[in-house]
């Protein structure tokens, strides 16, 4: 299975970015990833998302699109990634009426599977072009839901920090920049192929670790159904998930009392060693990385950076 692509963790400074001007920038959206292809709809992680309404909305959408894979993110400007997430993987929830789908890539089937796609710059244009998808949205009467992310172009760094600033200052997540000769990389890109960077706000905690939960996975006894589409569902039952040696979460209690659940940034060795440790590191104080994007003002997208 070939994986879409993602940007780099570490995110850069203006000045890496100076060597690889000029460049294409555009909204970074807190929506859902998608892939589709052949007329259905795949998550980031190469899953077929389970929503009856997302598979019946892409079907309808790629009809005569064979031989295309589009790469984008199905967005809804009234509800979060974290909750919209939820609807694509559950079978019935209705989608909100605001959703669209942002298109961020596109490549024919060769060029998916054997390599050989042009640059980034040469690509944008060919999405702006192809009729297929606008024209299938069209036709549905669903142009105002589906489109091209504008790459806008940048020729100066400087011009990236007031963009940023009315960007967060509006509540948005911040910007995703690529070059014009950028490859698609399948999976995540590294900083040196400086192809594509997520320039994103991140708040910085100190908190005090006072409790952790066991990493899991799917129990082999586990009873496991499938959807509409033959894949295995996740199971839904905590007695079908198998608790692993090793930290899944850790729990935080920020200074002002605020408990943070963090899970990510976290190595094997780092789970493996709290776990075997515990409760040695219980009172530990630790820093964490976070956003505060979700509707109900909670902190997400939580990281561990590091110990104090």
């Amino acid at each position: 299975m070939r994986k879409i692509m993602k940007a780099p963790h570490q995110l850069p400074t203006l000045e890496q970015l100076k060597p690889h001007l000029p460049l294409l920038a555009s909204l970074k959206l807190n929506g859902v990833r998608g892939r589709l292809e052949e007329g259905v709809s795949y998550s980031s992680s190469g899953k077929v998302h389970r929503n009856v309404h997302v598979q019946n909305w892409f079907e309808r959408l790629m009809v005569g699109m064979d031989d295309c894979i589009v790469d984008g993110e199905i967005y809804s400007p009234t509800v979060r990634g974290v909750q919209l997430s939820g609807i694509c993987n559950s079978y019935r929830k209705e989608l909100p009426p605001d959703v669209g789908f942002h298109v961020f890539d596109m490549l024919t089937r060769d060029e998916w599977y054997k390599g050989g796609e042009p640059d980034f710059g040469y690509r944008y244009l060919r999405m702006k072009q192809h009729a297929g998808l606008c024209e299938h949205a069209r036709r549905e009467q669903e142009q105002e839901r589906v489109c091209v992310i504008p790459q806008h172009p940048i020729s100066f760094v400087e011009h990236l920090t007031p963009w940023l600033e009315t960007i967060w200052a509006d509540g948005g997540e911040g910007l995703m920049v690529r070059t014009y000769t950028g490859k698609y990389k399948h999976g995540r890109a590294t900083f040196r192929e400086a192809n594509i960077w997520k320039l994103k706000q991140y708040d910085l905690y100190v908190g005090t670790l006072v409790d952790i939960e066991a990493q899991t996975t799917i129990a082999e006894e586990a009873v496991r159904e499938r959807d509409q589409f033959g894949h295995l569902k996740q199971p839904g039952r905590k007695a079908d998930r198998a608790e692993l040696p090793a930290a899944g979460v850790l729990i935080c209690r920020l200074s002002d009392g605020t408990e943070m659940r963090v899970g990510a940034g976290l190595t094997k060795a780092q789970r493996a060693q709290i776990w075997n440790g515990w409760p040695i590191d219980r009172g530990r104080r630790l820093k964490i990385k976070a956003s505060v994007l979700d509707m109900k003002d909670k902190h997400i997208q939580t990281s561990f950076v590091g110990w104090c």
